[in-house]
């Protein structure tokens, strides 16, 4: 039971790096007086998974379309 809430509920199948938790990142390295120099977009690509979603893959991994987690 606790296996289907964390992988169906909680988790994101879509594999998408969230925008805004890396700046948060970012921001709190450079809070702490790490020379962070690259802006929080430079460091990540969602391009790969948008193309798994894209192509239908993960459709058919998972058995359904996927949307982003409950929260």
């Amino acid at each position: 039971m606790s296996y289907n809430v964390y992988a169906k509920d909680i988790v994101d199948r879509r594999m998408i790096v969230p925008s805004q938790a890396v700046a948060e990142s970012v921001e709190l390295q450079r809070t702490l007086g790490l020379p962070v120099k690259r802006k929080a977009e430079e460091l990540y690509d969602n391009a790969f998974t948008a193309h798994l979603e894209k192509s239908g893959f993960l459709k058919e991994l998972w058995g359904a379309e996927l949307s982003a987690p409950a929260r």
